[in-house]
Parts: structure tokens; C-alpha cells; sequence
């Protein structure tokens, strides 16, 4: 029941970033638009609804914060950001992370402009399961965690659905190649 549950939940949540997806694909069909300006404004969105959330995600991962605690925990966690407590690394740790979610949304819009939001969501899907997989791994400052079989399953399945969406599109590329 729990991984029916937990399945429903990913489902539901993928509607946000599909629904993302063809917001964006809209935006950037006929028109010229720069990635980058369509980036940095998704960017600003996303950073707006991450703090406009920030005090849901506080009452429900640590049972509700006083105004008080809230704002002391946030000044911890920017303590900790900019390396002034904790480890030293942890500004370079966020930066790679900066990068890495740099070039992912570059390279997600670039798909979404050459192709379509359904092949984008698709794609997007896929990370997630490999990004599971990596976590796996005895990575340093995180525990391995466990891995199933159900991780291998996941991609498989969408990696067969992303091959049958554009199995069509592929046969013509093959054709007009030949």
C-alpha cells in the first residue's frame, strides 16, 4: 500500500513540472526568444515559490517552528552555506551543485525549444531514478542508501515509454538519413 501511495504521490508531482514544461514550450514556439531569459525568469519564479513555501516545509518536516526558531534556523543554515560553521567545503559543495542545476536547465529549455514538453517531462523523469541510483553509491559526507531492484525497473519502464513516444519521429529521422 505504502509503494502505490508513494507512486500516486511522484505521479501527482510530476504535474507541476509537466505543467512547467508547457508553460515554457508556449512561450518559446514562434517566437525567439533566449534561453537564458526564459531560464533566469523561471529561475526567479521557482526561488519565489521556494521561500513563499519555506514555513509549509518547516511545519511539516519539523512540527511546526516559532517565528523565533524559524529565523534562528535560517541564519544556521546561511551560517553553514557560506562556510562560516560546519565544514569548510560546503560553499564549494553548493556551488558545483549551482553549476550542475545551471546547465540542466539550460540544456532542459534547449530540449523543450528543439523538441517538445512531452519528450522534456520524459527526459526529466528519467534523472530521477538515476539520480537515485547515484545515492546509492558511498559518496563522501552521505550514507549509501539501499539499493532494489524497483530503482533498474523504474528507468527501464521509462526509458521504453521515451523509445515509443518518439519511435515515429525516429523512424523518419532514419528514413530522411537514408
Amino acid at each position: 500500500m505504502e509503494l502505490l501511495f508513494n507512486s500516486a504521490l511522484f505521479f501527482c508531482s510530476c504535474g507541476f513540472i509537466a505543467l512547467a514544461l508547457v508553460l515554457k514550450e508556449g512561450a518559446l514556439q514562434g517566437e525567439n526568444l533566449d534561453i537564458f531569459v526564459v531560464n533566469t525568469s523561471s529561475s526567479f519564479m521557482q526561488m519565489l515559490a521556494t521561500i513563499l513555501l519555506m514555513p509549509v516545509s518547516f511545519a511539516v518536516a519539523l512540527g511546526g517552528l516559532s517565528l523565533g526558531k524559524w529565523v534562528d534556523y535560517v541564519n544556521a543554515g546561511v551560517r553553514t552555506a557560506v562556510g562560516m560553521e560546519g565544514l569548510r567545503i560546503t560553499p564549494y559543495i553548493g556551488l558545483a551543485y549551482m553549476t550542475v542545476n545551471l546547465i540542466m536547465n539550460i540544456l532542459g529549455i534547449t530540449l523543450i525549444k528543439n523538441m517538445s514538453a512531452v519528450t522534456a517531462i520524459l527526459t526529466s523523469i528519467v534523472t530521477v531514478p538515476i539520480v537515485t541510483l547515484v545515492f546509492c553509491l558511498d559518496l563522501p559526507l552521505l550514507t549509501p542508501q539501499p539499493f532494489t531492484p524497483l530503482f533498474v525497473l523504474g528507468v527501464i519502464a521509462v526509458l521504453l515509454g521515451l523509445a515509443m513516444y518518439n519511435y515515429e519521429g525516429l523512424q523518419k529521422a532514419r528514413t530522411a538519413r537514408d
